[in-house]
C-alpha cells in the first residue's frame, strides 16, 4: 500500500494540478490576509474624534468618550441625547469597515469629507468598528483558505509518506531541536522585532531611561549613573537597575550606533527572551542530556508562562523582564549545590544574584532570601558547608560590588517606590485579593475580574500537582521535596489566607515590603515560574525510566495540549495588548520628561509630558528666595497668562464655576501652528472642595493635552505639576494653581488640540485662562549654552546667588564656574545648587561618580572577567550533573 501512494503521489497528474491550484491559492490567502492586517493596523490607536450633527456640520457639545485602544478594532463608548448624531473618526472611508452599535450591525457611513462616520443612536452607544473587507474579499478569502488548508494537509500526507524515516532522523538531531526553539522563541516575541511604539506609560518611561543612556555614551559618559540628557533631564537615578541600560548601551556598540533607541529597546527584550530560551534548555539539558525535547518543552513553558511573558507584554516592565533570563541559572546553581557542591556552582550562584539584583532588586531581594533559606537547609543536611557559603558570599561582594557602592553613593537605598504606610500588610493582602479568581482563570475569562493579571499557568499547576504526588513516594529525591516546599511557601504569600496571608506578610520586614510594595506577584511569579521549571523536569527525568512506549506517547500528547494552550493565552494577550501601532513619536527629538510634583520630589519619578529645561533655570538668594527677574520660566508664563493669542479661539476666560464630577472636554479644535517655533501653553484656575489628604486620595485637577500633526500623535499629562499661588492648606479653600507645559513644533505644521479636564477628588474649579503663545529662548535672563553637556551663563547682580537648576541632586555632581571647580549644592527642594560669583559666570555641570564608585567598577569588572575564563576552563573539562 505504500508502495501504491508513492507511485500516486510521483505520477498522478490530477494531483500535481491540484497542488498548484493549492499554491496560487495559499498565496492569494496571504496576499488579502496582509491587507486586511494593513488596513487593520492603519487604524491608528490615536486619533481625533468628532461629533456631528444633522447637517454633519462640528458640534461643540461636550462628551465624555472612552476609547479602548489596544486591540485592531475600534471601540467607542459615548452617550447621545440627540436624534440624527453622527460621530466622525479621523479615518479615510474605504469600503470593507463592520461597525456594531451595541452589538448589531449598522451601516458604515461615509461624510461629506470623506471620513468614517457612524450614525448614533439616542441613549448609550458602544460602537465597535473593524475592517473586514469586501463582501468579495472575505468569500475568496474564505475560499482559498479552505483550499490552502487541503494543501498543507496534502503536503503533510505527502511529507509523512515519503520523507518519513528522514524526519524522524532529523527530529533525534540537536540542530532539530535548536531550529525548533529559535522558531518558537521568534514567535513569542515576535511584536518587538517593530520599531514602533510598544507598550503604555511605563514602556515610554523605560524608553526615555535608555535613550538618555545611549545620549551619555555617545558623548563618552560610561557608565550611567543619574539621567542628564534632554530625556531624563531632571537626573532621575538609574543605576538603581543598570542591567537594562548596560544591555542597550552594548547592543548599540555592537550595532555600530546604526540603531534608533527604540529599536535597542525592543532588541534588549529580544536578547533578554532568546538568552533565557536557550539558557534555560541547556541547563535542563545538565539535569539529563537524554531527555532532550523534554528540555526544550520545559524551557518553552518558563518562557510563556503567565507570570514571566505578562511583564514585558502586559506591565511593560523592562527591568523586571530582564531578570528572566539569570532566574534559570540561579536556580541551577542550587541544584548543582544540592549534587556536587564544587567552586563552580558557588561562581555561577554568586553571578546568577549579581545578575538579578542589578536587572531589578525586589526580584532579587526575594531571590537573595530564597537562596540563603536554600544554603541553611543544605548546610543542616551536610550537602554544602560554611565554607562553600563563604567563596558564594565573597564572589557576589566582588560581582556587585560596583551596583551596591553606586547605589549607596546616590543614597537611593531600598526606596524603589516610596515608603508605604502602616497599613501595608492589609492593603498588598487585599490587592491579591482582587486579583481572585482571575490567576487560577484562563485569560478573556476572569469573572469579575476583568484586569488581565500574572499566574502561574495550567502547565506548572499540573507540575505542581505531580511533584506533590511524587513527595509522597517512597525514594523521592530530596531536592524535589526541597523545590515542592518552597513552591509552596511562595504560594503563602501570592494567594494569601484569611489571617495567615495578613500575618505573614506583618512578619515580613520592612525595608523588603517597601521595595516589594503591593505588586508582589510582578515580583514573586518569576520566582515561582523557575522553581517550577526545574521541578517539573526533576519529575520528569524521575518518572520517564518507568514508564512504557505508550505511556511515554501520551506524555508527549499532553505536553504537545500544554504548549498549544500557552500559545493560545499568548495570542490573547497580543490582540489584548500587543497591537503594534503606526506612530513612531517615542523618537520626536522633543524633550518628553517631566518630574511628578513641583513642590514634593519623588526619586523614583520620570513621568509622562513635556517641559523645556532652558525655562527651567532660575537664580535663588541664600535664603532660597528668587531673585527678581532672574527666573527663564517666569516671564514666559507671564505673557501667556495676560496676552491674547490667536492659536486660541474659544470663549476664554470662563467666567463661572464648573461643578464637575468626571472628565469634561474642551476642544480646543484645529488650529495651525507654524513649525520651527517653541510654544507654551497655560491654565490658570481655582479649585476648591479637596478632600482630605489624611482619610482620601489627595489629587489636583488635571488637565490632558492630545496633540495631533496629521498622523503622528503625542501625548501629555498634568497631574500635580501645578504652581500654587495662594496654598492656605486648608480644605474646601480655593486655591490658584498655573499649569504651563511647553511643546516643540520641529518637526510639526498642524496640530489639533484637544484638551480634557480631569477634576479628580476637587468639587468645583474655575478655569480663569487657558491660552498658547510662542516664545524665543534667545531673550531670556540665563542663557543656556547647551542643555547636555549642560553650559551656562548669567550675569550674578551680587555675590552669594545660587543657580537653580531643574535636576533631582544626588551626591556626585561636579560644577566649574569660570574654569574654577566650586561644590554643588541641594536646595530645601532637592534640586541642584551651583553657587556663583557677581558679574559674568561661565557654568559647567556634569555627573561624576564618587572616587569608591571607581574603584568598584574596575573591580567588579574584573571579577566578571575572571569568572568568565573560569566558565571557559570549566566547559572543556565538561563538566555535568548526575541524571
Amino acid at each position: 500500500m505504500l508502495a501504491k501512494a508513492k507511485y500516486f503521489i510521483h505520477h498522478n497528474l490530477y494531483f500535481h494540478i491540484f497542488l498548484l491550484i493549492g499554491y496560487l491559492c495559499l498565496i492569494c490567502y496571504s496576499l488579502m490576509a496582509q491587507q486586511t492586517i494593513i488596513a487593520q493596523r492603519a487604524i491608528p490607536t490615536k486619533f481625533s474624534i468628532q461629533l456631528l450633527d444633522a447637517h454633519q456640520q462640528p458640534t461643540s457639545k461636550n462628551t465624555n468618550i472612552r476609547i479602548n485602544d489596544r486591540t485592531p478594532f475600534l471601540f467607542l463608548t459615548l452617550y447621545n441625547n440627540k436624534q440624527n448624531q453622527f460621530v466622525q473618526i479621523d479615518k479615510q472611508y474605504m469600503a470593507g469597515y463592520q461597525t456594531h452599535i451595541n452589538k448589531k450591525i449598522v451601516p458604515t457611513l461615509e461624510s461629506q469629507s470623506h471620513k468614517v462616520m457612524v450614525s448614533l443612536i439616542p441613549g448609550m452607544n458602544h460602537v465597535k468598528i473593524k475592517y473586514r473587507g469586501t463582501d468579495g474579499m472575505v468569500v475568496a478569502s474564505y475560499i482559498s483558505s479552505l483550499i490552502s488548508l487541503l494543501l498543507i494537509l496534502s503536503i503533510s500526507l505527502y511529507i509523512l509518506i515519503i520523507g518519513r524515516p528522514y524526519i524522524l532522523a532529523f527530529l533525534q538531531t540537536e540542530p532539530a531541536r535548536l531550529i525548533t526553539l529559535f522558531i518558537i522563541a521568534a514567535a513569542i516575541f515576535q511584536p518587538f522585532f517593530y520599531s514602533v511604539n510598544e507598550g503604555a506609560g511605563d514602556a515610554h518611561w523605560y524608553f526615555n531611561a535608555l535613550r538618555d543612556a545611549l545620549e551619555q555614551l555617545h558623548h563618552h559618559v560610561f557608565p550611567v549613573y543619574v539621567g542628564q540628557s534632554i530625556f531624563n533631564y531632571f537626573g532621575n537615578a538609574v543605576a538603581r537597575a543598570p542591567f537594562y541600560l548596560l544591555l542597550g548601551q552594548l547592543l548599540d556598540i555592537i550595532t555600530f550606533f546604526k540603531l534608533n533607541a527604540l529599536a535597542i529597546q525592543h532588541l534588549t527584550v529580544l536578547v533578554v527572551g532568546f538568552v533565557a530560551t536557550f539558557l534555560t534548555y541547556y541547563l535542563l539539558l545538565k539535569l539529563n542530556p537524554k531527555n532532550r525535547w523534554a528540555a526544550s518543552a520545559f524551557a518553552i513553558f518558563y518562557v510563556t508562562c503567565p507570570g514571566v511573558i505578562t511583564l514585558i507584554y502586559v506591565f511593560d516592565s523592562y527591568y523586571s523582564f530582564m531578570a528572566v533570563a539569570f532566574m534559570p541559572l540561579l536556580i541551577y546553581g542550587m541544584i548543582r549545590t544540592h549534587q556536587k557542591n564544587d567552586t563552580l556552582s558557588a561562581l555561577i550562584i554568586a553571578a546568577a544574584l549579581s545578575l538579578l539584583w542589578m536587572s531589578h532588586p525586589p526580584i532579587a531581594l526575594w531571590s537573595t532570601a530564597a537562596c540563603g533559606i536554600f544554603y541553611l537547609i543544605e548546610i543542616f543536611r551536610r550537602t554544602a558547608s560554611w565554607r562553600h557559603m563563604v567563596t558564594m558570599a565573597v564572589f557576589f561582594i566582588l560581582f556587585s560590588a560596583w551596583f551596591f557602592i553606586s547605589v549607596s553613593n546616590l543614597g537611593v537605598g531600598t526606596q524603589y517606590i516610596g515608603n508605604q504606610d502602616v497599613r501595608y500588610p492589609e492593603l498588598v493582602t487585599e490587592y491579591l485579593h482582587t486579583r481572585m479568581p482571575g490567576v487560577f482563570l484562563p485569560f478573556g475569562f476572569h469573572g469579575n475580574n476583568s484586569n488581565f493579571d500574572t499566574q502561574l499557568g495550567y502547565t506548572f499547576w499540573l507540575v505542581i500537582f505531580v511533584s506533590l504526588i511524587l513527595a509522597f513516594r517512597k525514594n523521592c529525591p530530596t531536592l524535589i521535596k526541597i523545590f515542592l516546599a518552597s513552591a509552596i511557601f511562595i504560594f503563602l504569600f501570592l494567594y494569601p489566607l484569611p489571617i495567615i496571608g495578613q500575618a505573614i506578610w506583618s512578619l515580613t520586614p520592612g525595608f523588603v515590603r517597601n521595595m516589594t510594595v503591593i505588586f508582589a506577584n510582578q515580583r514573586l511569579y518569576i520566582i515561582l515560574a523557575g522553581l517550577s521549571c526545574f521541578l517539573g523536569m526533576l519529575c520528569y527525568n524521575r518518572i520517564i525510566p518507568y514508564c512504557s512506549v505508550t505511556q511515554k506517547k501520551w506524555m508527549a500528547v499532553i505536553f504537545v495540549i500544554l504548549l498549544s494552550w500557552n500559545f493560545y493565552e499568548m495570542h490573547v494577550l497580543e490582540k489584548k495588548f500587543l497591537t503594534n501601532r503606526i506612530d513612531k513619536w517615542w523618537i520626536s527629538p522633543t524633550n518628553i520628561n517631566r518630574y511628578y510634583q513641583y513642590q514634593q520630589i519623588d526619586h523614583g519619578s520620570m513621568e509622562n509630558g513635556t517641559f523645556d529645561p532652558i525655562l527651567k533655570n532660575k537664580l535663588v538668594d541664600e535664603k532660597f528666595n528668587l531673585v527678581p527677574g532672574y527666573d527663564n520660566e517666569e516671564p514666559v508664563i507671564e505673557k501667556c497668562l495676560t496676552s491674547h493669542s490667536h492659536y486660541v479661539d474659544h470663549a476664554l476666560p470662563i467666567s463661572k464655576k464648573l461643578t464637575i464630577t468626571g472628565d469634561t472636554e474642551i476642544a480646543l479644535g484645529r488650529h495651525i501652528i507654524p513649525s520651527n517655533r517653541k510654544y507654551l501653553i497655560c491654565m490658570e484656575a481655582f479649585i476648591s472642595g479637596m478632600k482630605d489628604p489624611g482619610k482620601h486620595s489627595y489629587t489636583f485637577p488635571s488637565v490632558d493635552l492630545e496633540l495631533h500633526e496629521k498622523d503622528y500623535f503625542k501625548y501629555m499629562h498634568w497631574p500635580e505639576t501645578s504652581r500654587p499661588i495662594k496654598n492656605t492648606n486648608e480644605i474646601n479653600q480655593p486655591d490658584k494653581i498655573i499649569n504651563s507645559i511647553a511643546i516643540d513644533t520641529h518637526h510639526s505644521q498642524e496640530k489639533f488640540i484637544k484638551a480634557t479636564l480631569v477634576i479628580g477628588k476637587a468639587s468645583a474649579i474655575e478655569i480663569t485662562k487657558l491660552n498658547i503663545i510662542p516664545y524665543d529662548t534667545i531673550k531670556l535672563p540665563i542663557t543656556i549654552q547647551s542643555v547636555f553637556p549642560y553650559r551656562a551663563t548669567v550675569n550674578a547682580p551680587s555675590d552669594h546667588l545660587y543657580l537653580q537648576l531643574y535636576k533631582e541632586y544626588y551626591p556626585g555632581y561636579q560644577a566649574t564656574v569660570n574654569g574654577k571647580p566650586v561644590p554643588v549644592e541641594a536646595s530645601p527642594d532637592k534640586f541642584v545648587l551651583i553657587p556663583l560669583l557677581k558679574g559674568d559666570n561661565e557654568i559647567t555641570l556634569a555627573y561624576k561618580t564618587a572616587l569608591s564608585g571607581r574603584i568598584s567598577f574596575y573591580v567588579s569588572a574584573l571579577a566578571w572577567g575572571f569568572f568568565i575564563i573560569f566558565l571557559v576552563i570549566s566547559h572543556r573539562r565538561k563538566y555535568n550533573l548526575k541524571p
